[in-house]
C-alpha cells in the first residue's frame, strides 16, 4: 500500500512537469503562409497555423 501512494505521489508531481509537445503538420500546399499566433476576436489565444 505505501509503494502504491508512492508510486501515485511521483506521477502526480510528473505530469504537470511533463510539459506540453505541440505537432505543427507540415504545409498543405506550396503556395500555403504561416500565420504566428494571435488573439481571436473574442479575446481567445489562436496558435499558428497554415493559411
Amino acid at each position: 500500500m505505501v509503494r502504491l501512494r508512492v508510486v501515485l505521489l511521483a506521477m502526480a508531481l510528473a505530469v504537470p512537469l511533463g510539459g506540453c509537445a505541440v505537432y505543427v503538420p507540415p504545409p498543405p500546399h506550396p503556395a500555403a503562409v504561416w500565420v504566428p499566433g494571435h488573439w481571436g476576436p473574442y479575446g481567445r489565444w489562436i496558435p499558428g497555423h497554415w493559411a
